[in-house]
């Protein structure tokens, strides 16, 4: 399992939006190539899903060019992730890529409807970009820090019983019996993995993953954002709450 852990402040739309994305990501997210892809985030605010078959994002000024997404479904207030590699996909069983790259420098975005009208964008330009630093029109104020990035320290054990079941998400709880490394966690896929736990093979279907991070401030805090790579399912926690 890989992910990253932001706090950052996201806006409410009444249709898809662009929510976020990262012109300069540098290891805060891989693709499913194992590519540390440029990526755009799509929100839906609306209480209802919505399909986004015809729309497209482009970095076009003029429109001309752009991709279009195939008929996904966008949940109701739901996200929708998409890489900007320029790799040109849009299978629906497999993360979906543009046919163009975002650009550090700065640049034009958007998110055009069935019509080809603006739902959203960014222009004329948006501004030059960070390194490991996402951006959207409800952040332009604000900073955005990236909590957990790509290779973070952590702690897993298989667990052989479920007697540390509750204690284990806690704070406090001592993991340091555990195994140590860095993220991802898991195993069979190869230099993805820097934690190895292949004893789940044909044993346990659950593994415990801690990864330490701090905040100096909680009152700075508009919002966490959690994006992550994984397989099967998971369940997250912070001290001891589900998120």
């Amino acid at each position: 399992m890989t992910g990253a852990l932001l706090m950052m402040g996201v806006p409410a739309f009444s249709a898809p939006e662009i929510s976020e994305f990262m012109a300069y990501n540098r290891g805060s997210t891989i693709d499913d190539d194992d590519d540390r892809s440029d990526w755009i985030e799509i929100y839906n605010p609306d209480g209802s899903p919505a399909n986004l078959r015809g729309w497209s994002l482009t970095d076009d000024p003029g429109h001309e060019l752009k991709w279009e997404f195939p008929a996904v479904t966008l949940p109701a207030r739901g996200y929708l992730v998409v890489f900007a590699s320029g790799k040109n996909r849009t299978n629906l069983n497999a993360p979906l890529h543009t046919n163009f790259r975002l650009r550090k420098e700065g640049g034009y975005l958007a998110l055009l409807d069935t019509k080809s009208g603006v739902a959203s964008e960014f222009s004329p330009t948006y501004p030059p970009q960070y390194e490991d630093v996402s951006f959207g029109k409800g952040n332009t104020k604000r900073d955005q820090v990236v909590l957990i990035k790509q290779s973070a320290a952590a702690r897993a054990i298989v667990p052989v019983n479920n007697s540390d079941d509750a204690a284990w998400k806690k704070n406090g709880f001592d993991d340091t019996g555990w195994k140590s490394g860095r993220t991802g966690v898991g195993y069979d896929y190869g230099n993805r993995i820097r934690l190895d736990v292949a004893q789940m093979r044909n044993n346990n279907e659950t593994v415990y993953i801690r990864i330490p991070f701090d905040v100096a401030d909680l009152s700075i805090i508009d919002e966490l954002a959690l994006h992550l790579q994984y397989e099967d399912g998971f369940a997250a926690f912070i001290n001891g709450k589900k998120v």
